[in-house]
């Protein structure tokens, strides 16, 4: 046998690995070194995901690879969500300054125009009729 799809292992529509027992069961019975060989054979599948695990998983492998570069994505992310909370910060502290500042404006407007009413109000008076 050369594939698994012969003793009866496929794969499924969402990558599922799935089993026709019948298959394997004939298989087995017919032709059973060749269905071990295929598993356990030095050119087996066994074999063969050994060596695929063993290159994923070494330090400089697939799998730890993957994992350094998302642990540098985290620290990045993370660095960029401190820069952009001190950002909002800082841009709430010039927006409050500013709502102070207009606030005195507008304290300062109603003053300024309290008192010109005033003056129109004390002109007003002082007409005669």
């Amino acid at each position: 046998f050369t594939s698994l799809a012969r003793i009866g292992i496929t794969v499924g529509k969402e990558g599922e690995l799935k089993l026709d027992t019948t298959v394997l069961a004939t298989a087995l019975d017919e032709e059973f070194d060749e269905v071990a060989n295929l598993i356990a054979g030095d050119g087996g599948i066994g074999k063969q995901l050994d060596n695929f695990l063993k290159e994923t998983l070494k330090s400089d492998g697939l799998i730890p690879s993957r994992e350094k570069t998302f642990k540098a994505q985290l620290i990045d992310i993370s660095e960029q969500r401190i820069a952009l909370a001190d950002r909002i910060a800082s841009v709430e502290e010039r927006i409050r300054r500013q709502f102070a500042n207009m606030d005195i404006l507008v304290a300062q407007f109603k003053s300024t125009g309290n008192f010109i009413q005033q003056q129109f109000d004390a002109i007003n008076g002082i007409r005669p009729d």
